[in-house]
């Protein structure tokens, strides 16, 4: 078994326990939709019955949170948790608010996650609270997310030593993909290689941050329809390795030139 796609009534019959470890246990890739719980927190502890899960795709749900832990979580119950999850796509999902509340724990089920992709989750406050690390992440999307103004805090940028792509696209309110008052600190995206802007109306920079930030792998930037965009950074900036920036042609309203560094495009 590779691949289980489940609705509301098949995830039903899982939580009640109608559905055995042994029918779970070969599943790589789980996709589940239209799903309406009673509560409103995504039942993650379902997970540990399935032990070689590394795709889970959630999509047209109702739930408003998703993987977090309580505060004071016994050691125990974390070591019940044992997939590795890999990749992980939310999509459609319009009441969501928090894939972790700042102040709560990140499930250990994504301390692997290679892969994140979240679509139309229109009322999404924040991706991850500060306290949130994603050393392993390689790849990022977010798209259509109208209710994100700042992406990820700079505590989350420094621990994406990985990360080799970054798109961000039709997000509406989004106002800085990096935000944070670190005024020392250099952010190091040790392994970016692409990273793409697109139709982000009220996007004024990449980072708020005062500190310096670094890709020294970083190739292509694809920055498109975002007018307000004059500074990608308030620190300088440093792309050794840059070979193309793309900007949107004729453009009067585009403030955008081809240097990033001291903080200009």
């Amino acid at each position: 078994m590779e691949c289980l796609t489940f609705d509301n009534k098949d995830l039903g019959m899982i939580l009640q326990s109608e559905f055995s470890r042994v029918q779970l246990n070969q599943a790589k890739e789980i996709n589940a939709s239209e799903f309406y719980p009673e509560k409103d927190t995504f039942p993650y502890w379902f997970l540990k019955n399935v032990p070689g899960l590394e795709s889970l795709v959630f999509q047209w749900s109702s739930f408003t949170e998703t993987f977090q832990v309580e505060k004071r979580m016994s050691r125990e119950k974390e070591i019940q948790i044992s997939p590795r999850l890999r990749e992980l796509t939310l999509a459609y999902l319009d009441k969501l608010q928090y894939i972790c509340k700042e102040g709560f724990k990140m499930d250990p089920i994504l301390h692997f996650i290679e892969s994140i992709n979240v679509d139309h989750c229109s009322n999404l406050i924040m991706l991850v609270p500060s306290s949130v690390t994603f050393s392993y992440l390689t790849y990022l999307e977010v798209t259509h997310c109208n209710g994100l103004v700042n992406l990820i805090t700079s505590s989350t940028a420094k621990s994406l030593v990985n990360l080799t792509t970054m798109k961000i696209k039709m997000c509406n309110l989004l106002e800085d993909i990096v935000n944070g008052e670190d005024e020392t600190n250099e952010i190091d995206f040790f392994s970016l290689q692409s990273l793409e802007l697109i139709s982000l109306p009220r996007l004024c920079r990449f980072c708020s941050c005062p500190c310096p930030v670094k890709f020294p792998l970083l190739e292509l930037v694809v920055v498109k329809e975002c007018p307000r965009m004059e500074l990608f950074s308030f620190g300088v900036t440093n792309t050794p390795n840059l070979q193309n920036v793309q900007i949107e042609e004729n453009d009067e309203e585009n403030h955008w030139h081809s240097d990033l560094k001291q903080g200009k495009m």
